[in-house]
């Protein structure tokens, strides 16, 4: 978004005082993630969450536990060697008065019998987003400054293309949906969904708020 008066060239001007990506941020990323699975072959299990081998007798199918990293495997039969996984996470963070959303990539990669090599990068800086939000959704999430609520986390909604559906405002007191509005703050068909979806992942939102 190009900044188009004084109040949004600030807000652009302070994504260059956002932090580095914390270890204990990395460490959640890698934990969290992932689908833990152990991977049957020939007698072993390969752990795909730190490459251990381990033996196993029986069906290649249940759960194992792992005696290297103590996951719980979701055991699925494969000739799989190599792994490459790639997912998303959201880090909440604050810039002076703002409320930073900062979105990651994070990468797996590990061949059998060797470790997991995590690559992380951010993928969107979202600090000027939330006047965009507001632009594209024709409602007041920025006029009226949600985004200086110290106690409110302000998501975006959006389809598989990216097309922005719904903005939602979560209590990060209560932890739970205070509002959801589409266009115009009209409810849309999919607003039902989105607010259930939402409250059976607060759980996330608890682990990094």
């Amino acid at each position: 978004m190009k900044p188009r008066n004084e109040h949004e060239r600030r807000v652009v001007a302070l994504s260059a005082k956002l932090p580095g990506i914390t270890y204990k941020q990395k460490m959640w990323a890698r934990k969290h993630c992932f689908i833990p699975i152990g991977y049957p072959c020939k007698g072993e299990v390969w752990c795909s969450q730190c490459g251990a081998m381990m033996l196993h007798e029986g069906k290649a199918k249940g759960k194992k536990v792992c005696p290297m990293c103590g996951s719980h495997l979701e055991l699925k039969a494969s000739q799989k060697k190599r792994i490459k996984e790639k997912v998303y996470f959201t880090v909440l963070a604050r810039v002076e008065e703002f409320q930073v959303c900062r979105h990651f990539a994070v990468e797996k990669r590990m061949e059998k019998y060797g470790y997991p090599d995590y690559i992380i990068n951010e993928a969107v800086q979202s600090v000027a987003d939330m006047a965009e939000e507001g632009a594209k959704m024709r409602h007041c999430v920025y006029e009226n400054g949600y985004y200086k609520k110290d106690e409110s986390l302000i998501l975006s909604a959006r389809d598989h293309d990216g097309n922005r559906i719904e903005t939602i405002e979560v209590s990060l007191k209560t932890y739970d949906v205070v509002q959801s509005r589409g266009v115009c703050n009209k409810n849309t068909e999919w607003h039902n969904e989105i607010v259930n979806l939402v409250r059976s992942n607060m759980h996330l939102i608890r682990g990094v708020a």
